[in-house]
């Protein structure tokens, strides 16, 4: 029961680690996006 538990928590903190950096790349590839636009509409 206790190794179960044990697991269980690793798993949560592996899924939240995976989250984190999915985020963050979302983030960068957003902030990226945003750049991209802004300099195609100022070199119209």
């Amino acid at each position: 029961m206790k190794k179960k538990k044990k697991t269980l928590l690793d798993i949560i903190e592996f899924l939240s680690n995976i989250i984190s950096i999915i985020v963050t790349l979302a983030l960068i590839i957003l902030i990226l996006i945003i750049l991209i636009l802004i300099y195609i509409n100022f070199h119209k």
